[in-house]
């Protein structure tokens, strides 16, 4: 069945970046806003890396069937988070190039332990009141 692997009969070899896990991660919990901490939020990064990886090792037939798939995870994740060109990931973490465009980005809704620490480069950021420039 088509839907349960991606590459190998037996489901396994895609980790957690099946789409199946990364369409629970990836789109539901970032809509609602996501509830853990910067390191599970990069493990989340990475697993979404390896699958850009795979995929270019992935038989064309299997290619096809996920292609619309994952661009459709990719479209709701951008839909549910902010392109800060990873401004605020980067404060936390080394950014890999720029061809990793989910590096660059954080959601939208801002919650738990991974909003604290995004919201408090936020703040590093503004200047005091009072305290203008020139």
């Amino acid at each position: 069945m088509a839907d349960r692997h991606l590459g190998r009969p037996d489901g396994f070899g895609m980790g957690a970046s099946h789409p199946w896990l990364l369409k629970t991660r990836w789109g539901r919990s970032i809509e609602r806003g996501y509830d853990d901490d910067i390191y599970e939020c990069t493990n989340d990064l990475y697993c979404r890396n390896w699958l850009h990886e795979a995929w270019l090792l992935l038989d064309e037939h299997i290619v096809q069937l996920w292609t619309q798939q994952i661009r459709a995870l990719d479209d709701r994740y951008r839909v549910a988070t902010v392109d800060d060109d990873g401004h605020g990931l980067g404060q936390f973490h080394k950014l890999p190039g720029p061809d990793l465009w989910w590096w660059r980005r954080y959601p939208r809704v801002l919650t738990g332990d991974l909003g604290r620490s995004l919201r408090s480069v936020q703040d590093e950021e503004r200047p005091a009141a009072g305290c203008g420039g020139p």
